[in-house]
């Protein structure tokens, strides 16, 4: 039997607002730009260079290692890419040692960074790639009217260019439109592309295996809809939410093949596939991008897409719904 791989859909999800006949949200769908900021500074590649007529190699001249998130260097916190380049640019010696803490599978450790400058035209190298921050793009779920809070994504950010879990802290969402589709097939998820026009949507507090919660300052026009708790779910016809194009939500035909007893929170609560022949047309089934889009049925949201089946594209995961309101609550404490 093959083993089945899942893709992570970076992508937003939107809390409670009580109403007589049960707990509901204001649901969402509408596309959102992320930028999330790590806690420190990624290092996201390694690369050999020559200066002063000397070959570098990286990997045997240095201490610090992919996926190492710089916090400080020479007894300085750091907090992004200009910071580096401020502390760094102090050594000038020809091979520079400088005293560094990263941060590497959740531990903190003493370490070193080598740079080598050029006197001639007076700049340093490192031989390693940076980032301080992450982008993507999302799709707004829910909205809590009463905490003017929203909740997202369903799992965490995972940074592309290490496949590991991004370390992030803090951001921003922004508003975003779709301006075109690349399709998934089998062992290739597709994804949306999009633009963000710089307005701000909201910040970004919490983010862990469940998802992405923050406070939400745009505009809501959307309509509330009824939370549907886990027992609710059901094995058959449903709707996701999300954007193919431009600023238009449109809800899509899935059935829900399997439902997963959870009895705490966890993730990859159900599978359902998608069914309709519109969004099969235009994307091949689930594409990076869609993470979060609401999923209703029996007119509740009962949950939040999260993963595509690698070898079957038009196949996915959800979350129950319940898992990230949980979560968001945390916002109260936080404020």
């Amino acid at each position: 039997m093959k083993k089945a791989f899942l893709v992570i859909l970076i992508s937003l999800a939107f809390i409670i607002n009580p109403s007589a006949n049960g707990p509901v949200v204001i649901i969402g769908g509408e596309t959102i730009m992320i930028d999330a900021k790590y806690q420190g500074v990624l290092i996201s590649g390694l690369y050999d260079f020559t200066i002063n007529n000397k070959h570098i190699d990286v990997k045997k001249n240095n201490e610090v290692r992919v996926n190492d998130l710089i916090v400080e260097i020479d007894g300085e916190e750091v907090s992004d890419c200009d910071d580096i380049y401020r502390l760094l640019a102090n050594y000038q010696n020809d091979t520079n040692q400088i005293p560094a803490i990263v941060k590497r599978d959740n531990q903190l450790v003493s370490t070193f960074i080598t740079t080598y400058y050029e006197s001639e035209s007076q700049t340093f190298k490192t031989g390693f790639y940076i980032k301080d921050s992450i982008n993507g793009t999302g799709t707004l779920t829910y909205y809590n009217h009463e905490n003017k809070s929203y909740g997202a994504l369903g799992h965490e950010i995972i940074e592309k260019t290490t496949g590991e879990i991004a370390e992030i802290t803090n951001g921003d969402i922004f508003k975003a439109s779709v301006l075109s589709i690349n399709k998934s097939f089998v062992n290739e998820p597709g994804e949306k592309i999009s633009q963000s026009n710089g307005i701000l949507l909201g910040d970004i507090k919490i983010i862990n295996q469940f998802g992405m919660f923050g406070h939400y300052y745009g505009n809501v026009t959307n309509k509330p809809i009824e939370i549907g708790r886990k027992e609710d779910v059901h094995t058959g016809s449903a709707k996701i939410a999300t954007v193919i194009r431009g600023n238009e939500v449109e809800y899509f035909d899935i059935i829900i093949t399997k439902v997963n007893k959870q009895n705490s929170a966890s993730t990859k609560s159900f599978e359902f596939k998608v069914v309709d022949q519109n969004l099969l047309n235009n994307t091949g089934g689930i594409i990076q991008g869609m993470s979060g889009s609401p999923i209703i049925q029996d007119d509740k949201l009962i949950g939040a897409v999260t993963h595509m089946i690698l070898q079957q594209p038009e196949n996915g995961h959800g979350l129950y719904i319940e898992w990230m309101l949980q979560q968001s609550q945390q916002l109260v404490k936080i404020g």
